[in-house]
């Protein structure tokens, strides 16, 4: 309906850990358009709605965190950024974004956050989403993390994390 090719979407796959299932989202909404991210969310978050397990949803959500409209809309919609309740005190702002083009800088250039883990569990009307605690840190943010020849694994830093998500409130 915009008048342009979108060659991004999403993968899906239902995982189970110690005999618990989560649905695993991994995607990458559009960067160069708000709208269109915004609509890619939109259409993500409805596609999840009947969902009946524990979602993780992780990705290059190209909305910074906090102030990111994308960002600020999954937010609304139950989804709870899992890098908030991080109990590993360094690297306290999880930032993910962004290296040279061509993966060649010197210095560590990261400035903002859209590399994310966003995570929803059902819950009773009126509480809380419940997550936590989580141990996650970034990846690729070192200069020691580049290749013997200088580059950078990727134009971003990625970032991992161990959760506890309970399945049932």
């Amino acid at each position: 309906g915009f008048g342009m090719d979108l060659h991004r979407g999403f993968v899906a796959v239902d995982a189970g850990v110690d005999r618990k299932t989560y649905r695993f989202i991994n995607t990458h909404l559009e960067s160069e358009t708000e709208m269109v991210r915004y609509a890619q969310a939109e259409e993500l978050v409805d596609y999840l709605d009947t969902e009946t397990k524990p979602i993780i949803l992780v990705g290059d959500l190209n909305s910074p965190a906090p102030e990111g409209t994308v960002y600020q809309y999954l937010l609304s919609e139950g989804y709870e950024d899992a890098w908030i309740h991080n109990r590993i005190p360094f690297n306290k702002n999880g930032y993910t974004a962004i290296h040279d083009p061509d993966l060649r800088n010197t210095t560590v250039k990261l400035d903002h956050r859209i590399d994310l883990i966003l995570v929803k569990s059902h819950k009773k009307p009126g509480i809380k989403q419940i997550i936590g605690p989580v141990w996650a840190f970034v990846v690729g943010d070192e200069l020691e993390d580049r290749t013997p020849s200088g580059l950078w694994p990727s134009d971003h830093a990625g970032v991992i994390a161990r959760l506890q998500i309970p399945v049932k409130l």
